[in-house]
């Protein structure tokens, strides 16, 4: 029972946060933590260890090779929209101009049936073939163009993708590989990431973050990169 108590007390010591406040809130008396009173588990002193934490989301936003990446895949994007468009765009006009050639065409086919210039049956059964056989290859001009533009699109569109996973890839093994010669250089025992998705690192004291000049430092060494 004393094992279910103490359980208890320290999950809601998590539910009610990191103030000295009772769960109440309002204008309720401040209650004061005792946590060797109410927690017995025995805390390993940490002090010859030497800790510290990252504000990833800093990081990414502000990283310089970040940027670059962004500004160049934006630029990217624009140039692959507007050559799937411009192929799009061609494709359209293409048919429209064949459409419009077997609409005048059969326009003029009525104007002489209208005016008694097709007199024979022949001649009137020539030119329906004729209409009909351009119809016909209108809509396999149709099928021929829409599946290259779909072929042309899918395969810009993965370029695109591959580009960017590349660049992710790239961005994740740079910050990676600075952490870890930052923390050796350092003499850290422990580096934790502290970002806003994810609750791996519950609390921390101000102190300990390095974000700022781990963020320099891996800027510094870009640049030295770019040169």
């Amino acid at each position: 029972m004393k094992k279910n108590k103490i359980a208890v007390s320290a999950m809601a010591l998590l539910l009610c946060g990191t103030s000295i406040v009772s769960c109440g809130g309002g204008d309720e008396k401040k209650e004061e933590l005792n946590i060797d009173k109410e927690i017995k588990t025995p805390v390993k002193d940490t002090k010859e260890l030497k800790l510290a934490f990252v504000v990833m989301d800093s990081i990414v936003a502000n990283y310089e090779y970040q940027k670059d990446v962004e500004a160049e895949m934006k630029s990217k994007e624009e140039a692959t929209q507007k050559s799937i468009s411009a192929k799009e765009s061609s494709a359209k006009n293409t048919l429209k101009s064949r459409a419009q050639a077997i609409q005048s065409r059969a326009a003029k086919f009525q104007e002489n049936l209208k005016n008694n210039k097709i007199t024979t049956q022949e001649q009137y059964e020539k030119e329906q073939a004729a209409i009909a056989k351009l119809q016909q290859d209108y809509e396999g001009l149709d099928a021929k163009l829409t599946g290259e533009y779909q072929e042309y699109a899918a395969k810009l569109t993965s370029e695109y993708q591959e580009l960017a996973m590349k660049h992710t890839e790239a961005i994740n093994d740079t910050i990676q590989h600075f952490l870890k010669l930052y923390g050796e250089e350092k003499g850290y025992d422990f580096l934790f990431g502290k970002s806003s998705s994810s609750y791996d690192l519950l609390y921390a004291k101000d102190a300990y973050d390095v974000t700022e000049e781990v963020l320099n430092a891996l800027n510094e060494r870009y640049k030295k990169y770019k040169k």
